[in-house]
């Protein structure tokens, strides 16, 4: 009955959010935060990988180099190449409009959550361990290196679950420095998991 109550709260502070009837706050500190928790804040995180508009602009510009390569007689692997960019910057814009989709809730009781097609929640009480670290990762394949805070938990059943702090986006933390971001997400998520990280 607990969880269904949890999970009611937290669909309810996501419906608020879509509805624009959420009330934002401004948390720059760690005693930001535990006063947040203690008055049982639920904060709302939406999708906003970054790497959506770097595909958009690579789509863009390697069409606007496939039109002008195609009206001149240039060689036809400037052409294929143009081409390539153009199907990858359409791959990158369909995986950034699904990851627009994304959504993480965190509330006192669990966190209400969605990735691509699935949506799923879970208990602070499922969690036996978490781990969390925020640096650069650097993915062979994915240059640049991007800094990003990584949070694990591993919940009573044996599932991992694992956020970035890259794939959401939250106006209630500073924007910048961006480091400070993602130490208040690992924050925000070790208090309320009520496993103190720092």
């Amino acid at each position: 009955m607990e969880s269904i109550n949890s999970l009611s709260e937290l669909k309810k502070a996501y419906s608020d959010y879509k509805n624009k009837n959420y009330e934002f706050g401004q948390y720059a500190t760690i005693e930001q935060i535990q006063s947040a928790f203690s008055n049982g804040k639920i904060f709302v995180f939406v999708g906003g990988f970054v790497l959506f508009k770097l595909a958009i602009y690579t789509f863009c510009l390697a069409l606007t180099f496939l039109v002008v390569l195609g009206l001149g007689s240039f060689p036809s692997y400037a052409i294929m190449t143009s081409s390539f960019w153009v199907i990858f910057g359409l791959l990158l814009i369909s995986m950034g409009i699904l990851m627009q989709r994304w959504f993480l809730v965190i509330g006192p009781t669990g966190v209400y959550y969605r990735r691509f097609f699935k949506i799923n929640f879970f208990q602070w009480d499922d969690v036996k361990f978490i781990d969390a670290a925020a640096g650069r990762v650097t993915r062979p394949r994915h240059p640049p290196p991007v800094y990003t805070a990584e949070v694990t938990f591993l919940l009573s059943n044996g599932k991992k679950v694992r956020f970035k702090s890259i794939s959401y986006r939250n106006s209630e933390f500073p924007k910048f420095p961006k480091r400070a971001k993602d130490e208040m997400f690992i924050l925000l998520l070790s208090l309320y998991s009520k496993n103190l990280y720092f």
